[in-house]
């Protein structure tokens, strides 16, 4: 379910763009004709209920102003032809010489930028095409060189830098071909993209900002029969089938390992799905061979109920919001349902003309290749969330304190050397629910404070006797002076919430405290929509009264936390945890 151009110009225009009203805002730099893709990202933007304050820096340069500016995001879009004097036509003229001057040109703009990096917490840069905008070469030519040569730079800069992420649009190069560019001014020497294309990259690159503040896309919720594979099971069993020599089948087996993939980058993958349980099971054992296996999907709704109704239950059993999912169907009334019924889940139509397939399969592993897994936890996701589910089935059958008895919890809790630092700064920054103060931090920022005689910065992570939780929280603690310290913030995955750890967190700090001389700990709250609730019933259980300041709250002076321990005895230190050190780099 593809979003209309001319719908999302509209819906666009419809938001205000006010500075007092955003809550990200963003400057684009580009030397090429880009409207109104500033429209279409605050459109993708808002269908999540994220505002932002768009803008654009002057035409034909990547150089920050020098105003003391601050933004979230900085956009790059730049395309070669302004790297020469008389645009695309000079091509056959330009010798290998020029070409290593005009590299040179981008790069000292490029690193003039590097040295401003600070005005930007996230910097987008997409990669150049080098395409001859007049000719629709794709064949090499000297721009291709160009472009390569410089891609090559970028790609050094985003490993260096953590906070500068490539938007890659190969995939849209040869997707749309001589339909990349639009028509309309071919004698304007500037490129002008296609309106799809426009809609594709504004999708793109609103994925990468939602993914980079923790709202990217985490599920995949599939339909089976001609999704996964070319019929219907009861109808068709002996005209399903998977061959390299028939063209219509490849399309499904290309499917398939796109599935695989994505699950191997720690994307959840469930069915949803109106047949009969067994039958879908058995045909998977059948055609294990072809098909991503049935027991990498983490939940299955295999049955006769609205698929809106079990896609709301996959919501509650993963604790996870409908925001976070895809949801791809062959039928348009199955999507309209949904749709009508859950507002902000994202539905994708698998088109009738299957030539088609592979560029909505695309599409949808770009969007969650933005969502930038890069952890253990993540890789292991899908196994992490089935054990959860064996957990939840053993609920029912015990009080609530009786089933934490039976967990068995044993958790590690250490300096923030002994963690891996991507999983550390990953959690700063998709950690929304139980987030004292939603400080994001790049790994290099978090690095400085771990090493930091000025700052006390913990983890901990978490196993039971059904499987490892991973590293699940940070508390990070700056010291005011010789008896007085400020949490600077303290947060917790929303997959160990309501088993009381964040009482066994407050022991230990009281234990850090008294090991420390501490007397006085106060810590920062700032509150916001998605951690209002949840950090609310935190103070108010724990009696935390509000100082001078609305947004800090202070601990009791006397370090009397008998309630906590009440609470904590579900706990026990794990000792054994094998210590793997961070890189230092």
């Amino acid at each position: 379910m593809g979003d209309d151009f001319l719908e999302i110009i509209s819906d666009a225009q419809k938001l205000e763009n006010k500075k007092k009203d955003k809550s990200i805002n963003i400057k684009i730099f580009t030397n090429s004709i880009i409207n109104p893709l500033d429209k279409i990202i605050k459109y993708f933007l808002n269908k999540k209920s994220v505002s932002s304050y768009i803008e654009y820096a002057n035409f034909n340069t990547i150089l920050p102003s020098n105003k003391k500016e601050k933004f979230h995001i900085g956009l790059i879009v730049w395309e070669c032809e302004n790297l020469f004097p008389n645009g695309y036509s000079d091509l056959e003229k330009i010798s290998l010489k020029d070409c290593d001057e005009f590299i040179d040109s981008f790069i000292r703009n490029f690193e003039y930028f590097l040295k401003d990096l600070s005005k930007f917490d996230y910097l987008i840069v997409k990669k150049l095409s080098g395409i001859n905008y007049f000719s629709n070469n794709f064949e090499f030519n000297s721009a291709r060189l160009i472009a390569d040569k410089i891609n090559r730079y970028l790609e050094e800069q985003s490993l260096k830098f953590k906070n500068i992420k490539l938007f890659d649009d190969t995939d849209l190069i040869f997707s749309y071909g001589t339909n990349y560019f639009g028509r309309k001014l071919r004698n304007n020497k500037l490129p002008y993209y296609s309106t799809d294309v426009l809609v594709e990259m504004g999708n793109s690159i609103s994925s990468m900002i939602l993914s980079h503040f923790g709202l990217g896309k985490k599920v995949l919720i599939l339909d089976c029969d001609k999704t996964m594979w070319n019929g219907i099971i009861g109808e068709d069993d002996n005209k399903i089938i998977f061959s390299t020599k028939d063209k219509c089948k490849d399309y499904f087996l290309y499917a398939n390992k796109i599935f695989e993939r994505l699950k191997n980058k720690g994307v959840l993958l469930a069915i949803c799905s109106k047949n009969n349980f067994e039958d879908v099971e058995n045909f998977f054992k059948k055609k294990s061979k072809e098909l991503v296996n049935f027991d990498e999907f983490v939940i299955k709704k295999i049955n006769w109920e609205l698929k809106s109704k079990n896609i709301l239950e996959i919501s509650n059993e993963l604790n996870l919001a409908t925001s976070s999912f895809i949801f791809l169907d062959d039928s348009i009334h199955e999507l309209n349902e949904v749709k009508t019924a859950i507002k902000d889940i994202d539905c994708y139509l698998v088109p009738s003309d299957l030539d088609k397939y592979k560029n909505t399969l695309l599409n949808i592993d770009k969007i969650f290749s933005y969502s930038l897994f890069k952890t253990g936890e993540d890789t292991n996701r899908t196994k992490l969330y089935q054990q959860e589910a064996k957990r939840n089935k053993i609920k029912t059958n015990y009080s609530y304190e009786e089933y934490l008895k039976n967990l068995s919890l044993k958790m590690f809790f250490s300096n923030g050397k002994n963690f891996e630092l991507k999983r550390l700064a990953q959690m700063t920054q998709k950690t929304n629910q139980f987030n004292l103060t939603v400080l994001r931090q790049s790994e290099d920022q978090l690095k400085k404070k771990i090493f930091s005689k000025g700052y006390l910065v913990y983890a901990f992570s978490l196993k039971d006797k059904f499987g490892d939780y991973g590293t699940v929280g940070l508390c990070q603690i700056k010291k005011l002076n010789d008896t007085s310290v400020l949490i600077e913030n303290l947060l917790m995955s929303c997959r160990v919430m309501g088993r009381y750890l964040e009482n066994w967190i407050l022991d230990q700090i009281q234990k850090i405290g008294k090991k420390n001389n501490i007397n006085k700990i106060i810590f920062e709250h700032i509150e916001n929509s998605k951690n209002k609730n949840l950090i609310s019933d935190f103070i108010k259980k724990n009696n935390l009264s509000f100082l001078g300041k609305k947004n800090r709250c202070q601990f009791l002076k006397d370090f009397s936390f008998s309630e906590f321990n009440k609470k904590s005895k579900f706990y026990e230190l794990d000792t054994k945890k094998k210590v793997k050190n961070i890189s230092i780099y």
